[in-house]
């Protein structure tokens, strides 16, 4: 009805303003100069090719197709609410992320299957609610791009560094 559409219009960003990596091109995807993030998004557009190809051509020149549109539009806005239970949840999505959230949700113990949001402290009037998009684990900011298009500045707590063993010990030799 009028109520979604004009949430939609309100809500829902423009096709160019996707910043999922799965959304861009070739081009703009090797300026990114992240090999793990760059492949992924490409896997992600050939399986999309796959399932829809019909649906798979761009909107225009530089901008994703409809069907990319749409899947980062779900994949950036629903919510984990069980092991393998994932939900959109319209006006949840208007919370931004935080390492440090004020509130958080829960489905409501009324069994009614509603979502309520809460603050986790007390909170001035006129704050931003901000919520943990990823709960207590945290995502790296390379989950965080590839998922939500965005990375957390000047460091992520979740961030991980993979080393590589070097020399003999790699090998299987002794040092």
């Amino acid at each position: 009805g009028e109520l979604w559409q004009a949430y939609c219009q309100a809500i829902m960003p423009d096709p160019s303003a996707l910043t999922l990596p799965m959304c861009w091109g070739r081009e703009l995807l090797e300026e990114l100069q992240h090999q793990a993030i760059v492949q992924g998004a490409l896997a992600q557009q050939e399986r999309l090719r796959g399932m829809f190809p019909d649906l798979m051509d761009p909107i225009s020149p530089g901008e994703p197709s409809w069907m990319q549109w749409a899947f980062a539009c779900v994949r950036s806005r629903a919510f984990k609410l069980g092991p393998d239970a994932f939900a959109l949840a319209p006006f949840l999505d208007l919370a931004n992320h935080s390492v440090q959230p004020n509130a958080d949700f829960r489905v409501s113990p009324a069994g009614d299957g509603a979502l309520q949001i809460f603050a986790m402290k007390d909170l001035p009037a006129g704050s931003e609610v901000l919520l943990s998009y990823t709960g207590p684990e945290g995502y790296t900011n390379q989950r965080l791009m590839a998922q939500y298009g965005f990375i957390i500045p000047g460091g992520n707590p979740a961030d991980r560094l993979e080393l590589q063993p070097a020399g003999p010990a790699a090998a299987g030799g002794t040092q």
